[in-house]
């Protein structure tokens, strides 16, 4: 599992990695606001994913002017499931403190691997 990317468990497409910077946003982004957290996707990618997601229900779409800003819809019932994997690295990492607890150690030690590709 790549807890840097928890919705490629599901989905390869950037709909995972915009419902991922969406559940964990504290309000509406904007198309750039997502695009910064998810650099290795297209404006245009990300801006077609949102409209898509805006058209299923399970982001909101919002208009302040000329701006649009979108945001997840925490009232649909794949809110809680897509919340849940968004939140799957702090998930790992709850579950490996506590099974650390139970067992004396005197080290433990967690290595971030960065892929060149």
């Amino acid at each position: 599992m790549q807890l840097q990317s928890p919705f490629a468990t599901v989905t390869t497409s950037v709909d995972g990695d915009v419902l991922a910077v969406l559940a964990r946003a504290p309000g509406p982004m904007t198309i750039a606001d997502i695009c910064s957290l998810v650099p290795d996707r297209s404006y245009a990618g990300v801006r077609n994913s949102a409209d898509r997601l805006v058209e299923q229900g399970v982001v909101d779409g919002h208009r302040t002017g000329r701006t649009k800003s979108f945001s997840l819809n925490r009232e649909h019932l794949a809110a809680d499931a897509i919340t849940a994997l968004a939140d799957l690295r702090r998930a790992f990492l709850e579950r490996l403190r506590s099974g650390c607890r139970s067992i004396p150690l005197r080290y433990a030690a967690l290595f971030r691997i960065r892929r060149p590709w």
